[in-house]
């Protein structure tokens, strides 16, 4: 076990400022998702997994560990809650996201670095309706679930798990101001010992279905009509593009550990993710960034067009010659190439945006999509969180001109979207920060679980293929949920 101080030499020599205990050993005997069984409980944690394109997991995966900070957003107010209290701070429209930004570089500014990069940061979820934080939006729909518009989990313990060196770190910083570095250690000791413990026992259940999903907020015939609504505007040049949604929800025994399991092996992805805030649970397994910033540098990466995988590599190859020849879907991205550009230039240095790929063909685990990239470089002014500002919501959730469509999202679908649309993922005490857009995901609060899927809406859309479109997407998580109540292994 090693112990690693913080480089300000003045809190450290005083003795104010206890250090990190830091335990690596081999990760040969267990998995993160074994680990995750064994050190998360009842008190909620994380689980952040990526897939390269569908293939084999990414380099590093991490566990989140309780007891947890939480923050959470309602409207404009923001809860931060902490072992030693609770503060309540109302958010300034100029600088909502102020509070989140003091709160992190307070509590990690006696951190060392080469720690994980979400210990001392926030994991969770910006859900879309905090699109009302950035942007005058009308707010029509009521709040059924009566959840935080955001949601954030502030770790103190983690666990890193290296794939390429086939080795995991247990990262564990103080807890509060008083702790002692004799009980660090001891909280990092103990989860040592877990994880060289057997799994735990799980209590066999009855086997149950689900509840037929049912579809949440719209009568019949309701989402074709949205549909047939916003071509009108389309046609009225009111807008280009807009991403009508539809919701299904029903009631499963399934836990949210199982549903994970199970999404990650029929839909691997670039960002898959369990967050269990305790009251409620975030599964999902999305293909597509909505924003990153890594040493000073921003990227977005958007993502439309697709096609499904062929049975073999000459079918594939003809599959992504169509979808490069397809006028409908390369009109659709560069539409939202533009956006992304628009979105980084209003933070990063004058001349530094750049598409660095335009429509790249990549393969996933089931489909194909078009994939662009464009970075820039922060300007010195901005940090993560005006650039999660300018970014949000994904222009690939919304439409454009981005702001007319989120306004006629608010009048055309009959529910506030909650997390679905929003942004999951972490931003570090360094100001690092990934951020995904929150879909194929599953939300489930006391059994009950929910799924939402979108489909962008054109001149030349047809409303029936909308519907089904959205259906086919939530098709694969309810795949999911089922696998998960038959039981995976």
């Amino acid at each position: 076990m090693s112990t690693l101080h913080s480089h300000d030499n003045r809190a450290v020599g005083a003795g104010q400022v206890p250090a990190c205990s830091l335990i690596e050993l081999p990760a040969d005997l267990d998995t993160p998702v074994s680990a995750y069984m064994k050190l998360c409980g009842a008190d909620g944690g994380f689980l952040l997994e990526s897939s390269e394109h569908g293939r084999g997991l990414g380099r590093y995966s991490f566990i989140g560990l309780p007891p947890f900070d939480r923050v959470e957003i309602r409207g404009r107010e923001m809860r931060i809650s902490t072992s030693t209290g609770e503060e309540v701070h109302q958010l300034d429209p100029a600088d909502p996201l102020a509070p989140l930004r003091r709160f992190i570089e307070q509590s990690s500014r006696s951190l060392p670095a080469g720690l994980p990069p979400m210990l001392g940061g926030a994991v969770g979820s910006f859900g879309y309706d905090c699109v009302r934080l950035f942007e005058r939006i009308p707010d029509s729909n009521a709040n059924e679930n009566g959840l935080a518009d955001a949601n954030f989990l502030v770790p103190r313990s983690v666990v890193e798990f290296d794939h390429l060196t086939r080795r995991m770190r247990i990262a564990v910083m103080p807890c509060a101001a008083d702790a002692t570095q004799a009980e660090v250690d001891a909280r990092a000791r103990h989860y040592r010992a877990v994880l060289r413990g057997p799994l735990p026992v799980e209590e066999e259940q009855p086997y149950a279905l689900s509840s037929p999903a049912q579809e949440c907020g719209y009568a019949a015939g309701q989402y074709i009509q949205a549909v047939e609504q916003a071509k009108e505007h389309i046609a009225a040049g009111d807008i280009f593009q807009v991403v009508l949604s539809r919701r299904q929800s029903g009631h499963t025994p399934a836990s949210a550990l199982s549903i994970y399991r199970a999404l990650r092996s029929v839909n691997p992805s670039p960002y898959m993710f369990l967050l269990d805030f305790g009251g409620f649970q975030l599964v999902g397994s999305s293909p597509e960034e909505l924003v990153s910033l890594d040493e000073g540098v921003a990227r977005v990466m958007p993502i439309a067009g697709t096609r499904p995988l062929a049975a073999d590599e000459e079918g594939n190859l003809a599959l992504e010659q169509e979808l490069l020849a397809d006028p409908k879907e390369r009109s659709e991205h560069l539409m939202l190439v533009d956006l992304g550009r628009n979105d980084l230039g209003r933070v990063c240095e004058y001349g530094s945006v750049n598409v660095d790929e335009l429509m790249e063909v990549r393969r996933y685990s089931h489909v194909m999509h078009l994939v662009s990239r464009v970075s820039g470089r922060l300007a010195k002014e901005q940090d993560c969180f005006k650039l999660l500002a300018s970014a949000f919501p994904a222009g690939t959730l919304s439409g454009a001109p981005k702001i007319r469509a989120m306004e006629l999202i608010d009048e055309l679908e009959p529910f506030r979207r909650g997390a679905y649309g929003g942004a999951v993922g972490y931003i570090g005490r360094d100001c690092r920060m990934d951020m995904c857009i929150a879909i194929r995901m599953v939300h489930l609060q006391q059994g009950r679980y929910t799924v939402q899927a979108g489909a962008g809406i054109v001149a030349d859309s047809v409303p029936q293929k909308e519907y089904e479109e959205c259906s086919a997407k939530m098709a694969a998580l309810l795949e999911a949920i089922r696998i998960a109540e038959e039981g995976i292994g």
